[in-house]
């Protein structure tokens, strides 16, 4: 074991340890494995017992060094921390004057009072310096960037509902839009919106069929805004395409034609499904007439493709022949309600349409017009019935021949 007079220098020089970690750097080095920066918290008696059961550690490995030559540097052994002391809260301190007698009494008691005193130091050296912080994990790297919008789906489509229609009419048609990689939103109307009509009613215009859209039909020119402005913000810079299904037709192009030229920017094209754009012909059959003025109101003051910037598209159909009922070939139903249909429109009775809007009626001029074999609706308004086997415009196979044309 080191003799207390070889530790002498240092318990007598400690506040020269700076001067003793430089003169022997492998002590220095296996010091402070237990804290040489510890050590010098401490005040000098504990301090030197504290270095002096150091010195016993490095003895006891055969790691003694010169205190006139320094050691030669090798390769250290690794030595292994004794074993943890609890740590109390509050660890009591003696006055100078008793530190000072007992360093004075020599080697005696040494073993004990050297571990009294690292357990006092260690106590005080926790309480004045921080926890070590928590490992921290970095933080996983964050998820590229989406896609740009571009990239993800084709233009937005909103959907204008035939007469009595509301969103839920129109779910077939949304999802075979979607399928092809369009946004789609129906125009929010309700069954009770349409009961809105009912004060139009009331009025001299109606009885002359002197209506207007402005009058008659303002919560859906509210219903189409609603619609635009969700699907402009949710697709900014997008061009919006309207796909109208029967009034829903010209009532569309009444909207755009009251718009701003700022306001219809925001549209790109218009896409009518069985609607009838020309209105009844004069004479009797006009005094038949279904919208009461307001399909001779649009056609007047907006007629055939009337914006230049916009891109229009009529699709018709003559898949059903208006006939009596003797002659009907087995599709009495349907060929009834069209000759019904066909004659108050356009005058004649026994032409070929979807079933409700005849084929001669319904293209638009200056637009691009497609004829196919479908029937003008496969559910029944209002109630949310659905006409089984009944290939519609908004049809599965259908909806292709001529969704082609959006963008």
């Amino acid at each position: 074991m080191t003799t207390p007079a070889a530790l002498g220098p240092v318990c007598t020089y400690f506040e020269r340890a700076d001067e003793l970690k430089k003169a022997y750097p492998f002590a220095a080095n296996q010091l402070r494995l237990f804290g040489v920066e510890l050590a010098m918290k401490m005040k000098k008696p504990d301090a030197g017992r504290f270095l002096m059961a150091q010195m016993d550690v490095l003895e006891a490995e055969k790691m003694q060094p010169s205190f006139t030559t320094p050691p030669s540097v090798q390769q250290a052994v690794p030595v292994a921390p004794p074993p943890e002391v609890p740590v109390p809260l509050e660890a009591p301190q003696a006055s100078a004057t008793a530190e000072e007698a007992e360093a004075d009494a020599g080697s005696e008691g040494v073993g004990k009072a050297s571990d009294d005193a690292v357990t006092s130091a260690m106590g005080e050296a926790t309480l004045n310096e921080a926890p070590a912080p928590a490992p921290q994990h970095a933080p996983p790297p964050p998820p590229p960037p989406p896609p740009a919008v571009d990239s993800l789906v084709r233009d937005p489509v909103l959907i204008c509902p035939a007469q009595f229609g509301t969103a839920g009419d129109y779910d077939e048609l949304a999802e075979e839009l979607r399928a092809l990689g369009h946004p789609v939103m129906v125009a929010p109307l309700t069954p009770f919106e349409w009961f809105r009509l009912i004060p139009a009613t009331l009025t001299a215009e109606y009885w002359r069929g002197d209506l207007s859209p402005d009058v008659a039909l303002p919560f859906y020119y509210e219903a189409i805004a609603k619609g635009a402005e969700e699907l402009t913000k949710a697709y900014p810079g997008r061009k919006i395409s309207l796909v109208a299904h029967s009034i829903g037709g010209w009532i569309t192009r009444s909207y755009l034609g009251q718009l701003s030229d700022d306001d219809r920017s925001k549209f790109g094209a218009l896409v009518t499904l069985g609607t009838p754009h020309a209105p009844p012909p004069e004479g009797f059959f006009r005094t038949l007439d279904q919208t009461r003025g307001l399909l001779r109101f649009v056609e007047e003051r907006y007629p055939g493709a009337y914006h230049p910037e916009l891109r229009y598209m009529s699709v018709g159909s003559d898949a059903v022949a208006g006939s009596l009922p003797w002659s009907s070939n087995g599709r009495l139903l349907e060929s009834t309600l069209a000759l019904a249909s066909y004659l108050p429109l356009c005058g004649d009775a026994f032409i070929r349409g979807d079933g409700i809007t005849p084929l001669a009626c319904a293209h638009l001029e200056g637009a691009e017009q497609r004829t196919l074999e479908a029937f003008h609706i496969a559910f029944v308004p209002l109630l949310g019935t659905r006409l089984r086997g009944t290939p519609w415009y908004g049809s599965p196979g259908i909806v292709e021949k001529w969704a082609d044309f959006l963008q």
